[in-house]
This record gives structure tokens, sequence and C-alpha cells, in this order.
């Protein structure tokens, strides 16, 4: 059986979370939307290192990576144009107010709840 088309094929996605088996389920529904380019990061220092390296469309970043956040990353994302989406079970206020107006979705989260989220992201 073939594949399903991809609705995104031309997309670069960037996702940091440390959570291996979250990390997994991420990637996995991503590459199931049709995201033609998904890397994956369990560190901030990884991320950093892939935005180096690459050019990034959307980038789902945990809030929290370890006792680090997210935010520097957040902030050199944006300054670069990419579409940033916070994904956490962080409480707590973690970012600056220059990126609190970005979308969050709070975890646990069903598949369903992620696609939307992804699909907000992408419009």
């Amino acid at each position: 059986m073939a594949d399903p088309p991809k609705k995104w094929p031309s997309l670069q996605v960037l996702v940091l979370e440390d959570e291996p088996l979250l990390l997994l389920d991420v990637q996995g529904m991503l590459e199931e939307l049709g995201v033609g380019s998904v890397v994956a990061c369990p560190t901030v220092a990884a991320a950093a290192r892939a935005v180096n390296l690459e050019t990034f469309d959307v980038a789902l970043l945990d809030v929290m990576i370890g006792s680090q956040t997210a935010a520097a990353l957040a902030m050199d994302l944006q300054a670069r144009g990419t579409a940033i989406g916070f994904v956490s079970g962080t409480e707590g206020d973690f970012l600056p107010d220059i990126l609190k107006s970005r979308p969050l979705l709070r975890k646990p989260y069903t598949p369903d709840e992620f696609k939307r989220f992804f699909s907000k992201l992408t419009s």
C-alpha cells in the first residue's frame, strides 16, 4: 500500500522534548500528518546546534528541559521567522513577556488536541 499524500511535504519542523517516549510520539504524529522533515532534539544544546545548521518553518518546544528553559532558543527562532508553539506540563511562569503570546499546548494532551494545535501553527 502506498503512503498517504503528505499534507506538508516541504515543512521543516524542530521538536524539543526531553521525555524520550513523548519525543518519539510527537515525531510519529508529525510524520502521520505528512510533515516533510522532523528534527527531534532531547536537549536545548542539540536543538541550538540544529537551528545553526538548518532553517525551520515550525518549532514545537517544551518549555522546561531539565533545569533549562527553551526561552533563549525560542527568541532565536522567533528572530529567524520560525512559527513557535510551546508544549508543556510545567506550571509556572518561565517565559519572557515577548513569548507569552505564543500558542501553548498543555500536557497531557490527546493526539487530536496535538493535531489541532499543529494545524493552527501552520495556518
